[in-house]
């Protein structure tokens, strides 16, 4: 938009906007200051711009050079994408917790983990592997995907619903209204424009997250069957026993397990539960490498963060479940029976087949496709968009 005048600038991207288009304006005038801040991506330079096209625009080039455009996008868009993969893998296991916390609630059954063992899990153990995405490298995809638009989805989903409810007439308007505003907090945009957004919520809570839970309550079930623990009174046997001053509990094989004896059954179940959360999230922290290809290729063994945060992982294991005395004085965890192992690694296994089929339909353009048609049709190409050994990068505010 060289050599156009600052006010035919703005109606540009205001027209460009309305058609759609995603807009980045560059300028360095006070008169352009307008159409920077109205544009998605208001680019200002750094030596020959104002101080008010800087206040205005998203992106300044430090080094004056729009070459530096594609670069800034560039760390932008792998930014914006790490962070999702690692939201994506740190709520992963949360329907496995909030499950058993429930059911235990509810039926009182012995309890599968301790509120010091999910403190674990949450601040210790899945700490270093999900920082590890921050070091995760670029997909040789990240710029073929087309522009995200900004969050602005409530805007008409709310027209929506007031239309609707003004169609229909059968509540009081201000009834009507304040349901309208509790449906807009809960409302999330389906297209990637939000960094937790349908997608990515369903895929956690009714997808790869119940795969997980799985997982975890088959070490619960096998923890019990390998102790020989009878399954017709467990309800409300919490309230009985596996406490310092219970009863004999009777057994299926005919002996009665005495107080002592159920602590320590209840502690390699608990155990079991333990371990078999974090053997699921460690096939997930490979699965989320990747966006929307298959998950194997080399680039998904060149983060070093990747092993860090997986030894942090596995060290939180050890000191819970397996290092005598902490295990027992501190984590009140026992040796977890070696068959609990196989309902995780199970669930691992069919976690991995689950999003080799799910994305093998995304490619194809079911389940909502790919947010590029080029993916549909095999059309990516890499892209070398490593900046010059020279070139001085850019920043956002």
């Amino acid at each position: 938009m060289c050599r156009t005048a600052p006010r035919h600038k703005l109606e540009i991207v205001k027209q460009l906007q309305m058609a759609g288009h995603i807009v980045g304006v560059s300028g360095d005038g006070v008169n352009d200051s307008p159409a920077l801040r109205k544009a998605n991506l208001g680019i200002s330079m750094n030596f020959t711009a104002s101080d008010v096209s800087k206040d205005a625009a998203a992106m300044i080039l430090l080094d004056d050079n729009f070459v530096s455009i594609v670069p800034g996008i560039f760390e932008g868009r792998l930014i914006y994408e790490n962070l999702r993969k690692c939201i994506r893998y740190t709520l992963s296991h949360i329907v496995a917790e909030t499950s058993m916390l429930m059911i235990y609630s509810l039926l009182l059954i012995p309890q599968p983990l301790t509120p010091i063992q999910m403190l674990f899990i949450d601040a210790v153990a899945e700490v270093g592997p999900a920082i590890s995405f921050a070091g995760e490298p670029a997909e040789y995809d990240l710029m073929a995907v087309q522009s995200r638009h900004e969050v602005k989805a409530k805007e008409p989903y709310k027209r929506r619903l007031e239309r609707r409810f003004a169609q229909k007439k059968v509540m009081p308007q201000w009834l009507s209204h304040m349901i309208i505003k509790i449906m807009c907090i809960f409302h999330l945009p389906g297209n990637g424009e939000s960094l937790v957004d349908r997608e990515l919520t369903l895929w956690v809570f009714l997808q790869g997250g119940v795969i997980i839970a799985l997982g975890a309550w088959g070490a619960y079930v096998l923890a019990l069957v390998y102790y020989n623990v009878p399954f017709d009174n467990l309800y409300q046997s919490a309230l009985t026993y596996y406490m310092e001053d219970s009863p004999p509990l009777q057994l299926t094989t005919g002996r009665f397990a005495d107080a002592q004896e159920q602590l320590d059954i209840l502690g390699g179940v608990q155990g079991s539960v333990f371990q078999a959360i974090l053997i699921g999230q460690w096939f997930n922290l490979f699965l989320q490498k990747h966006r929307f290809r298959q998950p194997w290729g080399r680039d998904m063994l060149v983060n070093k963060l990747t092993y860090i945060g997986l030894f942090t992982a596995i060290l939180t294991l050890a000191v819970v479940c397996y290092i005598p005395p902490l295990n027992s004085a501190v984590f009140d965890t026992q040796f977890p029976p070696a068959i609990s192992l196989a309902s995780p690694f199970a669930a691992g296994i069919l976690l991995v087949i689950y999003e080799i089929c799910r994305r093998s339909l995304l490619k194809r353009g079911y389940c909502g496709g790919l947010p590029n048609e080029a993916v549909l049709r095999g059309g990516y190409k890499k892209i070398d968009l490593s900046p010059p050994a020279d070139h001085v990068p850019t920043t956002i505010h």
